[in-house]
């Protein structure tokens, strides 16, 4: 081919060219359109990150960034996943204080742009046996969400610090849903009825025997863990399970919570037998656990 030459396009060519071209913008366009929206739905992401469980609450074009969990990784794509790239910034940054949360608290810290850090650390005063100095702060997102979370540590009947533990709450209207730490954590609590429970760690029967709530998320539910649970229901209970890497969206909706169609009804034992639950997967709509 002669240097400089340039193939001539027919009429046809460039029209056909500058349709391809407008559809793909078009195409972008309206993915953009779409995942900007979604990301401005009022709603609570699980970010599956290890051993733990990190939240992203959105609210309108306010991000709320609970962060926990050990693995780094998995963190970074359940991260990647959460938000369109260009609108993946933190307005606050809460970090969970338990040293098996450090990793992804640094890493969160470190990479993440935040006009807001606060660590869930409790106070250092013992008030008395039992009774620890608790932290406690409310956030109050677009108008529609208000984000409660509060500190402290399990202390022995001498008043010596055991562990650290936390609690978050997250309201939308009369829709509210809770995250322990641990099943005692629930001790952080005001009111111990929601319409979800996410638990970070713990025996999953002890946090739903403290917290009334229809649905429950967490990182590990085995068939054999679902039995046990089971035996202690006397109502459905959904659960939700969040692999490592991987994002549950529980969406406020006008009444109540939806949930992700991973989610799995767990049904109480059946009476004919007394022992076998029922299990059955579905989508759900409005308030869970409803029928």
């Amino acid at each position: 081919m002669p240097a400089g030459f340039l193939p001539r396009w027919s009429r046809r060519d460039m029209a056909t060219a500058a349709i391809a071209f407008a559809g793909t913008v078009s195409a972008v366009g309206a993915y953009g359109a779409i995942s900007a929206h979604e990301a401005r739905l009022p709603r609570i992401s699980v970010l599956g990150a290890g051993s733990h469980l990190a939240l992203l609450i959105t609210d309108g074009p306010a991000r709320l960034l609970l962060a926990a969990g050990d693995d780094t990784t998995a963190f970074g794509n359940a991260w990647a996943a959460s938000l369109p790239p260009l609108l993946r910034r933190v307005d606050v940054l809460y970090c969970s204080p338990l040293p098996a949360d450090a990793p992804v608290v640094e890493k969160a810290t470190r990479d993440l742009s935040y006009r807001h850090r606060q660590v869930l650390r409790a106070t250092d005063t013992i008030v008395g046996p039992s009774q620890p100095g608790t932290w406690s702060e409310q956030v109050r997102l677009s108008g529609s969400i208000i984000v409660t979370v509060s500190a402290s540590v399990l202390a022995s009947t001498n008043g010596e610090t055991i562990r650290p533990i936390w609690a978050a709450e997250v309201s939308h209207n009369a829709t509210r849903v809770v995250t322990l730490s641990e099943p005692g954590a629930a001790s952080l609590l005001g009111d111990l009825t929601a319409s979800a429970l996410v638990l970070q760690e713990g025996d999953p029967r002890e946090a739903v025997a403290l917290v009334d709530a229809p649905a429950l998320v967490s990182t590990v539910a085995s068939k054999t863990l679902r039995q046990r649970l089971s035996s202690h229901l006397d109502r459905p209970l959904w659960h939700i399970r969040v692999f490592a890497g991987e994002v549950a969206r529980l969406t406020f909706v006008p009444d109540g919570l939806r949930l992700p169609s991973t989610a799995i009804k767990i049904h109480p034992p059946d009476p004919s037998d007394g022992v076998s639950p029922r299990l059955s997967p579905s989508a759900i709509t409005g308030q869970p656990g409803s029928p």
